[in-house]
This record gives C-alpha cells, structure tokens and sequence, in this order.
C-alpha cells in the first residue's frame, strides 16, 4: 500500500481519485488548466472573434468540451504522481506538496492530441543533451519542469508554444524556455541555477520515471509564440 508499493487494486484506485481531485477543480476542470497551447488559444480565439457582434460574445462551455478543437491533458501523468507518492522514501513528505510540485494540465488543440498520442509515454529522458559535449542531468531539476521536459520529448513545437494560464505558472514556463533555448555554455549554467530543486521539492521520484536514454535539445531560432 501506500510507502510499500503493494500492489493493491482498489488502493491505486483510490490514490488515482485523489491525484485527480487534486488536480481539477469540481466542475469546471477545463477552464481552470496551467497552460494552453498557442494553437488551442489562437482556435479560441477566432471562435470569441466570430461571436463578437452576438448577443453572447464570449465562450461557451461546450468551445472546451468539443475534442475535435481541444483537449483537456494531464500533462503530468497520474501514473507518474501516482508512483511518486507512493514511495517509501516520501512517507515523511507533506502528500500536498507533490501534489502542487507535480499537478499540471493543458488544453491542446485536437490535431496536437493525436501527436501526442502516437508517442503516447509517462516517462520523460534522464538527461537532455544541450551538444555533442554537454548534457545535463534532469533528475535535479524542480518537479515542476518534468511535464514541460516530457512535451517536448515527444514534440517540442508543443512545449515551446505552451502559455500560462495561471499568473504562478509564468516564472515556470519562462524558466523552461530560457532552458531550451539557452545560447551559450554560460546562459545555460546560469539557468539551470535556477530550475534546481528547493526544500519543498527535495521528495524522491521513482526511477522508473526516467529513461536512460537522452534528448538531444534542438537549437531553435526563436521562440514559438
């Protein structure tokens, strides 16, 4: 059970709820996501646009609900946050702050779903290689950035668009870009100073998150925005 790893049907039942719970808010989940992709907020935003001069210029409830325009994704797997709070080594830690440290959903745009789909995986690389000399490893990194990190293993055109919702999200998603984008040795020791984990984030996470391969980060021009 819970610290033991038991394999307990109606135990991983119960502790996925929790992990939902925390993660939604009653009622209204797709509303109240940390990020939006660009392309499910331009798609947005041209619907508000043709609504302007309605008698109801705003969205609807049914805009986010409609799986052909968006997708509502938990970024950060339940089966991650799942195996995370159940480690033995967390037993002392506060379930509240892996839940915060970890929790984090998106709204996408349909055709982005599908892509991730098709790479469809939970885990995310043990280290990210900046070039063919340096590489650094993510296990270090604030729990915060791993669904970010996990994105964009599987497209980075998606991690890179992605856009805070919440106002406590944006120091994270500025952090991960100037990480992904870094130019120079310098500029990416300085940042990775900062992505390093704090007293409330110190909790172990299962190895089995990780896999031993590397990405390799692709050096782009400028930032998807």
């Amino acid at each position: 059970m819970l610290g033991r790893q038991e394999k307990v049907p109606e135990f991983k039942e119960i502790a996925r709820r929790l992990v939902r719970a925390a993660d939604e808010s009653s009622g209204d989940h797709q509303a109240t996501v940390a990020y939006v992709s660009r392309a499910a907020h331009d798609q947005l935003a041209a619907i508000l646009d043709s609504r302007k001069n309605s008698k109801r210029p705003r969205l609807l409830k049914k805009d986010l609900t409609d799986t052909s325009m968006c997708s509502h994704e938990h970024a950060t797997p339940v089966e991650l946050v799942l195996r995370t709070i159940t480690l033995s080594e967390n037993q002392a830690v506060p379930i509240f702050d892996m839940l915060k440290a970890l929790s984090c959903r998106v709204l996408i745009a349909g055709f982005e779903k599908k892509r991730i789909d098709n790479k469809l995986k939970w885990t995310v690389p043990a280290t990210l290689q900046w070039s063919e000399s340096i590489s650094f490893g993510v296990r270090t990194l604030k729990p915060d950035l791993l669904p970010l990190i996990r994105y964009y293993d599987i497209d980075p055109a998606i991690s890179l668009s992605l856009l805070p919702v919440q106002v406590d999200r944006k120091a994270t998603v500025d952090q991960f870009r100037s990480l992904m984008t870094a130019k120079t040795p310098t500029e990416l020791t300085l940042i990775l100073k900062k992505c390093q984990r704090t007293a409330t984030t110190a909790f172990g996470l299962s190895d089995q998150i990780y896999r031993s391969a590397s990405t390799r980060i692709k050096q782009t021009k400028g930032l998807m925005l």
